[in-house]
């Protein structure tokens, strides 16, 4: 597995994104929730970690993602019928753009490794952009189809007990933020992790999301004049 610094990613160059960008989902599911990502991991985070939305920039991108779905769970792609397909527009900031060729050359990363079949290392790469407060990463689509955005929630996470909202853990000596969730005492009354949100607000983290039901995919026939 090629490896990655961590801190190369904190001075990577930061791009701003206007797209229209499509997602498919399980007919009754929220298309704003990243929840499924933060359990179960996807490309750019690990499992049991922080909610992502991933979407595709094109249309046949998304069929070849969901036919890569049933290929790697060895399903017909009948088994994941019905789907809903979802438009998603984003105002994005700070984005981490690994369809740059600069970007890439800058952090020492191969475009083979962005789609390799294990995901180990692109994990990593979410991971420290995160961690560096970086709001979404750009990238081709293992598919080969065109390119994927992970979104995420700006760093800032719900106190589980109160519910409040309270910044990511700030460096040592340093005070604390205004609005922080507190008790009477003065400590955050969240004795427990805090929890990420799952569910992205229309307002994420320098992105305006505008969602809009395009339609059902109830049979392979409906995807088919949208397959690469």
């Amino acid at each position: 597995m090629p490896s990655l610094d961590p801190r190369a990613i904190g001075l990577a160059p930061t791009a701003s994104l206007s797209v229209v960008a499509y997602r498919n989902q399980a007919k009754g599911f929220d298309p704003r929730s990243g929840d499924g990502a933060r359990r179960l991991g996807g490309r750019f985070n690990p499992p049991r970690s922080f909610p992502v939305l991933y979407l595709c920039l094109t249309r046949p991108c998304v069929v070849a993602e969901l036919t890569r779905q049933a290929e790697r769970q060895g399903l017909n792609i009948d088994a994941l019928l019905p789907r809903e397909l979802f438009e998603i527009n984003a105002d994005l900031d700070k984005v981490l753009d690994l369809t740059d060729a600069a970007t890439l050359d800058a952090l020492g990363i191969a475009p083979p490794d962005l789609v390799r079949e294990d995901r180990l290392f692109t994990q990593q790469i979410g991971e420290a952009a995160h961690e560096h407060a970086f709001r979404a990463i750009r990238s081709p689509s293992a598919t080969g189809v065109d390119h994927v955005l992970g979104a995420w929630e700006e760093r800032s996470t719900i106190c589980c007990r109160c519910g409040k909202r309270r910044p990511a853990a700030r460096p040592p000596g340093s005070p604390p933020a205004m609005g922080s969730a507190r008790s009477v005492s003065g400590e955050c009354v969240g004795a427990q992790p805090p929890r990420q949100l799952a569910i992205f607000p229309e307002k994420l983290a320098g992105a305006v999301l505008a969602v809009r039901l395009l339609g059902d995919w109830n049979t392979p026939d409906d995807l088919a004049h949208l397959a690469p």
